[in-house]
């Protein structure tokens, strides 16, 4: 009898330990699939916070380019103007609006067209276009002028600044010359009176958008 209820009793103490063995390895299990689930939770948290990143950065770019290129965009200083094209000679540019012209008449040099504007003394600055058979080298051309050479609209240009001491032709003026099939024309702005920097940018505007039509 003792036999057997040390039997019963060591029968009883391993199905404790086995149900506490049980316990514990249902635990361990858990706890391994928590922690897999928490790192897989993280990992989705993370990628959605490096996706709102992401996106947030592209459309900062997206935006500072935008209005990179906007405060980039100059408006067309010639915007409005005439345009005039003589089929005699080859040739068209355009001109301020409030100019009137052209009118023409012949120097030593060749045919010359003139455009003028009213200022608000009532004189008149404006613009002269001479074409001549002449080459650069041969025009009367002040001795005291400045020459350089420019590319504007694809053309090359002699420049040449009269400085305010010159007597031959209107100081501070400037003149812009080129050549086409044996002729020279030649631009030059008119200064009676004002700002003589406003006049040369105004034939600045006018140069760049001379063209040969033939």
């Amino acid at each position: 009898m003792e036999s057997e209820g040390y039997k019963h009793q060591s029968s009883h103490v391993g199905h404790i330990a086995f149900v506490i063995l049980a316990f514990i390895i249902g635990g361990v299990i858990g706890y391994a699939v928590g922690q897999d689930w928490e790192l897989a939770k993280n990992t989705e948290d993370n990628a959605a916070v490096s996706d709102v990143a992401s996106t947030s950065k592209s459309t900062a770019t997206s935006t500072s380019t935008s209005a990179a290129s906007t405060s980039t965009t100059t408006a067309d200083p010639t915007a409005g103007w005439k345009t005039y094209t003589n089929s005699t000679y080859g040739f068209s540019f355009k001109y301020p609006s409030s100019w009137t012209g052209s009118n023409s008449g012949n120097n030593s040099d060749g045919v010359v067209f003139s455009w003028t504007a009213d200022d608000q003394d009532g004189m008149f600055n404006g613009l002269a276009l001479t074409v001549s058979t002449k080459s650069i080298d041969s025009l009367s051309l002040s001795s005291v002028a400045t020459k350089t050479q420019s590319t504007v609209g694809g053309l090359t240009w002699t420049v040449v600044n009269y400085p305010a001491s010159e007597t031959e032709h209107t100081p501070n003026s400037v003149s812009y010359l080129t050549t086409k099939n044996g002729k020279t024309y030649v631009l030059n702005n008119q200064i009676v009176s004002g700002d003589s920097n406003a006049t040369k940018a105004t034939l600045d505007n006018i140069i760049s958008t001379f063209q040969f039509t033939n």
